[in-house]
């Protein structure tokens, strides 16, 4: 099976549509609520949604496989790995339908919109000598992921990192992706305004950081089986290990690409230290780590020697999927 999705045929496309349609039918028997982070912001339209389940169905196939083929189109682009596949497609399906409870249309998959769109203006930053536009539009995305979930403000860091690291320092695009990153705020700031209600909370959407959440509500553990949690730990941990090792014989640019990748997750992780901890950790929150990490399971899966293995991995990855849906 394994074989097949590292393929680049076109028909991959279509099995993955499918795949993607198997996963939602649990959510037809089941009564799987939105529980979201305090920091999102539109939860209540996506709950809204989520009410007319055939719509949140289509909606979270569109918009999933969507964003799949984005990121493979960006895997493939930009050579992160060695061979043109569609495993990246399969992997980002499969982490966001890892239950039902991530069956869910919710604000993270908007967040994944605006993080692919960043991370894409980034990758073609590469030995650019001035790349003020890329980055106003790296701070535009971010300042938009920032507007509908505030931890991702910390990505700006990773921002102003990679514009040095990618290319010759050039000062007027660290202000450039500052003024990027600024005008989503003004808009929502310029909407609040006009309504008489603006403040910093509404602008950032602060308000229901200090609401008191119900134990059941928030935890990344009740909704999803241990024996994954445990396995996508371990997991994440060997192939963290393995693209580090790997990258060391790549060229110059891949190893500036996948690094780019690794410390997305890093930042993302630490944005989750920053803020979450105020309210515990929630389990939508941890779907952002599903773009850098959809790569990362990738390389090992493509470049490990003993195929079996990697087969052997896909298969238990596929197994504790539907541990998820079953117990």
């Amino acid at each position: 099976m394994l074989t097949i999705f590292k393929s680049n045929q076109p028909f991959i496309k279509i099995l993955v549509f499918l795949l993607a349609v198997l996963l939602c039918i649990p959510l037809f028997f089941s009564n799987v609520t939105l529980n979201s982070s305090v920091y999102f912001r539109f939860t209540p339209i996506f709950e809204q949604i989520n009410t007319i389940k055939w719509l949140g169905f289509l909606l979270w196939i569109i918009v999933v496989v969507g964003e799949g083929l984005y990121l493979n189109y960006l895997a493939n682009q930009f050579k992160l790995l060695n061979q043109n596949t569609h495993l990246p497609l399969i992997l980002f399906v499969l982490l966001n339908g890892f239950s039902s409870a991530g069956l869910i249309l919710n604000s993270t998959h908007l967040v994944h919109l605006f993080l692919l769109l960043a991370l894409h203006q980034m990758l073609q930053m590469y030995n650019e000598r001035k790349v003020n536009f890329k980055a106003f539009n790296v701070g535009l995305f971010v300042g938009l992921a920032s507007v509908i979930y505030l931890p991702v403000v910390v990505l700006m860091l990773l921002v102003w990192f990679v514009i040095r690291y990618v290319k010759p320092i050039y000062w007027k695009e660290y202000v450039a992706s500052i003024l990027g990153f600024v005008v989503p705020c003004i808009y929502v700031g310029f909407y609040y305004f006009m309504n008489d209600n603006l403040t910093l909370e509404n602008v950032f959407f602060l308000p229901s950081s200090t609401h008191i959440i119900e134990t059941n509500q928030l935890s990344v553990f009740e909704k999803i089986n241990w024996h994954y949690v445990v396995f996508i730990a371990l997991f994440a941990i060997f192939s963290i290990l393995f693209s580090y090792a790997h990258i060391q014989t790549q060229v110059v640019k891949v190893r500036k690409y996948i690094t780019i990748l690794l410390l997305l997750l890093l930042v993302l992780f630490v944005s989750q230290l920053v803020f979450e901890p105020i309210t515990r950790t929630n389990i939508y929150s941890y779907q952002l780590f599903i773009i850098p990490l959809t790569i990362i399971f990738s390389i090992p899966l493509i470049e490990m020697k003993r195929t079996r293995i990697a087969e052997g991995i896909f298969y238990l990855f596929i197994l504790m999927i539907i541990g998820n849906y079953v117990f």
